[in-house]
C-alpha cells in the first residue's frame, strides 16, 4: 500500500473517531438535558397534586382522594396516586390514554404536608380551607413540617425515546457527514502531502539505478521543496564528480597503456639485443687488454648485466601482478638464504669500499618458512644491491638483521644513506615511480622495489620502509613462520 493512501486511511480514521467521539458527547448531553427536563415536569406536576389532595388526604376521605384523581388530568401522565405516611395507596387511577413506552414510566413525587398544629381542626375546615390551599400551598409549603403522605406521578418515557432516537439519528448522520469529509479531504491532503515525497523516492531510485539526470524541483510545502532542491543539487554534485572520475580513470587508462607499450618495448626489443651484448663481452679475450681496457670491459659488463637483471625483474613483476608466474613453495631458513646472497655481494661490496653483515637475532638462527628460494633470493639482492648504491664509502658496514617471532620472520636491510622522505615510503613500491634526489643520486627506475613487493604478497608475506629520515633506509620484509624441523 503506498505512503499516500496510509496517510489518508489514517487522518480518515482520526477523523472520524473524533467526529464519533464529539456526537456520543452530544447525544449523552442531549439524552441527560431531556431526563432532566422530564424530572422537572413530573416533579411540577407531584407538587400541584400534592396542593390540591392536601386537605382531602388530612381529613382522610378517600371518597374525595378519589373524586380529585377523577377530574385530574395532564398530558404525558400514565398513573396518578395518593400515598399514606405508611407508604399504602390511598386512591389511585390510571391513565390508558397515555403510551408509556418501551422504558418503565418516570416516577416523580411529592410530599404532602400539614401544620403540625390544628391538623385536626383543619381537618374539619373542609372545601374552604381546600380552595385555600389550592390557591397558594405552593407558596406556603415551607411552613410545613409534617408530612402526612405523598402525591405521585408517573410520567410516560415515550417522548424521551423519540426524542432520544432523534438524537441519535442526528448524530450518526452528522458523524457519517464528517467521516466522508474527512475521508475525502484526507485522501487529498495525503496526495498533496505526499506526493512530493514519492516523487523525491522516484528520483532517488533512478539516481540509484544510474541515472543522474533526476530531478526533483521545488514542489510542496517550503520543507519538502527545500528537501527537493538539497536533493537536485546533491545529485549535480554527484554528477560532476563522476564526470571527475571518468575523466580521472581514462587518464589512469591511458597511463596504463603507455606502461604496457613501454614494458613490451623494454622486454621485447631490449632483451635480445642485450643478450647479444652480454655474449659478446664474454667472449673478449681479457687477457689481450691492458689495465684500463679490462676496467671498461669490467664496467660495461656490469652495467649490461644490471639493465638485464632490471629487465628480468620488470617481466616477471608484470607476470607476477597478472598471476602468472608461478611460485614454488619450499621449506627454507631466511638465514642461510640472506648469507648466501651476501656471500655473492661480497665483490661488489669491497668495489664500494664497504660490506654486507648478516646477523640473526635470537629465534632468528634456524627458524624456518615457506617461500621460493629464486624469488626470495632475487629480493634480498635487490634490496641489498640498493643499500650498496646508497651507502657511503666509509663507515658502517650494510646490515642484514633477522630477527625471529612466534608467528614470522622478518628481515631488515639498512643502510647509511641519505633515506627515504616518508612522503615516498608508499610511492617507491609503485611500478615506474622513483624516489626523489638526494646528493644528486636517483632511486632507480622504479621497477626493482615494484617487484619485490609484487613478489612478498605472493609468498604470503609483506614489505614495508620502517626507518626514520636522515638516518638511513631500512627496509624491512617478513615471512610467516612455520614449525621447525
Amino acid at each position: 500500500m503506498k505512503l499516500w493512501v496510509r496517510v489518508a486511511l489514517l487522518a480518515a480514521g482520526l477523523a472520524t473517531i473524533a467526529s464519533g467521539a464529539v456526537g456520543v458527547a452530544a447525544a449523552l448531553r442531549q439524552a441527560d438535558a431531556l431526563r432532566a427536563g422530564l424530572d422537572e415536569r413530573g416533579t411540577t406536576l407531584a407538587r400541584g397534586l400534592a396542593v390540591r389532595g392536601r386537605d382531602a388526604l388530612a381529613a382522610g376521605d378517600r371518597a374525595r382522594v378519589a373524586a380529585l384523581l377523577d377530574v385530574w388530568e395532564e398530558d404525558g401522565v400514565v398513573e396518578a396516586a395518593f400515598l399514606d405516611a405508611a407508604g399504602a395507596v390511598v386512591a389511585a387511577r390510571a391513565f390508558p390514554g397515555a403510551a408509556g413506552g418501551a422504558e418503565a414510566p418516570f416516577a416523580c413525587t411529592y410530599p404532602v404536608n400539614v401544620p403540625a398544629e390544628g391538623a385536626g381542626a383543619g381537618a374539619g375546615a373542609g372545601a374552604g380551607a381546600g380552595a385555600g390551599a389550592g390557591a397558594g400551598g405552593g407558596a406556603a409549603a415551607d411552613g410545613f413540617d409534617r408530612t402526612i403522605g405523598l402525591a405521585r406521578v408517573m410520567v410516560s418515557t415515550a417522548g424521551l425515546e423519540e426524542e432520544t432516537a432523534r438524537v441519535v439519528r442526528t448524530t450518526a448522520g452528522v458523524v457519517g457527514l464528517v467521516g466522508a469529509l474527512g475521508v475525502v479531504l484526507s485522501f487529498g491532503l495525503a496526495r498533496l502531502v505526499t506526493g512530493p515525497l514519492e516523487r523525491l523516492a522516484a528520483a532517488a531510485r533512478r539516481v540509484a539505478d544510474g541515472d543522474l539526470g533526476a530531478r526533483v524541483g521545488r514542489t510542496g510545502g517550503p520543507e519538502v521543496a527545500t528537501l527537493g532542491a538539497s536533493f537536485d543539487d546533491m545529485v549535480r554534485a554527484v554528477k560532476e564528480r563522476d564526470a571527475a572520475l571518468r575523466a580521472q580513470y581514462a587518464a589512469l587508462l591511458r597511463l596504463e597503456e603507455t606502461k604496457e607499450a613501454l614494458t613490451r618495448m623494454i622486454v621485447h626489443d631490449l632483451k635480445n639485443p642485450l643478450g647479444s651484448m652480454l655474449s659478446g663481452l664474454d667472449l673478449l679475450d681479457r687477457a689481450r687488454m691492458g689495465e684500463e681496457d679490462r676496467e671498461v670491459h669490467e664496467a660495461v659488463q656490469a652495467r649490461a648485466r644490471a639493465l638485464m637483471g632490471m629487465i628480468g625483474d620488470l617481466l616477471d613483476a608484470r607476470r607476477l601482478e597478472e598471476g602468472k608466474m608461478p611460485v614454488r613453495a619450499e621449506t627454507l631458513e631466511p638465514a642461510r638464504v640472506a648469507r648466501a646472497v651476501a656471500r655473492d655481494m661480497a665483490l661488489e661490496a669491497r668495489e664500494r669500499k664497504t660490506e654486507i653483515r648478516v646477523e640473526a637475532e635470537g629465534e632468528a638462527e634456524g627458524a624456518r618458512v615457506v617461500a621460493d628460494a629464486g624469488l626470495l633470493r632475487r629480493v634480498l639482492e635487490n634490496l641489498i644491491s640498493n643499500a650498496l648504491r646508497f651507502h657511503p664509502g666509509s663507515g658502517e658496514a650494510v646490515r642484514v638483521v633477522l630477527r625471529g617471532a612466534p608467528e614470522k620472520v622478518t628481515v631488515v636491510v639498512q643502510d647509511r644513506g641519505p633515506g627515504i622522505p616518508a612522503a615516498e615510503r608508499e610511492k617507491v613500491f609503485e611500478m615506474f615511480v622513483r624516489g626523489g634526489e638526494d646528493g644528486g643520486a636517483r632511486r632507480g627506475a622504479g621497477v626493482g622495489l615494484a617487484f619485490c613487493r609484487l613478489a612478498m604478497t605472493a609468498m604470503g608475506g609483506g614489505i614495508q620502509v620502517a626507518d626514520g629520515e636522515g638516518e638511513g633506509a631500512a627496509l624491512e620484509l617478513w615471512l610467516p613462520r612455520v614449525g621447525d624441523a
